[in-house]
């Protein structure tokens, strides 16, 4: 899992503007596209889900 400072990194290197900081409780969960990449507590259920999608540069 990154850091707070890394995440913030990948972020500005992708072009993010403004970012959200959210709770990294047990029910916290990472996937890119449909891959699990970190699932910290498989008992607990996942209720909201905050999506990021990337937009294709305009030409």
């Amino acid at each position: 899992m990154p850091t707070l400072s890394e995440a913030i990194t990948v972020l500005k290197s992708l072009g993010a503007m403004d970012a959200l900081n959210l709770d990294g409780g047990s029910s916290t969960a990472m996937t890119l596209g449909e891959t699990p990449l970190h699932r910290a507590d498989q008992t607990s259920s996942i209720h909201n889900v905050l999506g990021l999608f990337l937009r294709p540069p305009a030409p």
